[in-house]
């Protein structure tokens, strides 16, 4: 009988542990790397269940992942080969995948949101109870947002790039990036205070746990 996605990543999760230390960047390197295709999730989980073998009975011969894949093997050409011999996630399974993350991103971002407002953490830092209902800002609005879209579109990067992490130019990116990202998330909250909406502090948590419930239920397509 076929393993489920989540007994082979639980598996996967579990081999992983054996892997050398001397061999997990590259290994690493290359899982990312598929996680970044358009292979299913449980295709992907599959060859991570392969690959981890072949590293651990390896590992055993007293070889490390260099010698077991060459030397001068393309990692990113070899890790192409194994996408282009497998058949593609269906448009479904895309779409759950766009919306499960979605639905995450935004619960946990929005939790955020409720955490770091004024009737929350204002009240809290004060010592008083936490107010009934929570004014978001323009400026937390759009981070919330941002925070969305920054994140998702950071894994997509790292994914796909995961072979050019060791660049100087991929770094000084990712630097810079990171410290525009920054900058304008604490600003904004700041520069735009207007209220935007006023949230019933229930409400807004039964939100979080509704999108949260949503994303993981979604989780199971992919």
């Amino acid at each position: 009988m076929e393993k489920s996605t989540r007994e082979l990543r639980k598996e996967n999760n579990r081999l992983d542990g054996l892997i050398k230390e001397e061999n997990q960047a590259v290994f690493t390197d290359i899982i990312c790397y598929l996680r970044g295709s358009k292979l299913s999730e449980h295709d992907i989980e599959v060859v991570r269940f392969d690959l981890t073998s072949m590293v651990l009975e390896a590992q055993e011969r007293g070889e490390n992942i260099e010698s077991l894949f060459g030397k001068c093997r393309d990692y990113k050409e070899f890790c192409d080969e194994i996408i282009d011999s497998l058949p593609k996630k269906t448009k479904f399974q895309a779409a759950c995948e766009f919306f499960s993350t979605f639905f995450l991103a935004c619960s946990a971002s929005l939790l955020i949101g409720i955490i770091f407002s004024a009737g929350f953490s204002g009240k809290i830092i004060k010592g008083k109870l936490p107010a009934a209902s929570i004014k978001i800002s323009v400026g937390e609005g759009i981070v919330i947002i941002l925070i969305v879209v920054i994140a998702y579109a950071l894994v997509k990067l790292v994914m796909r790039s995961a072979f050019e992490s060791e660049t100087i130019f991929f770094k000084i990116s990712t630097i810079a990036v990171s410290t525009v990202a920054s900058a304008v998330l604490i600003f904004l909250p700041l520069l735009l205070k207007d209220t935007l909406l006023t949230l019933d502090l229930f409400v807004g948590i039964a939100i979080v746990v509704l999108m949260f419930g949503a994303g993981k239920t979604l989780e199971r397509f992919i």
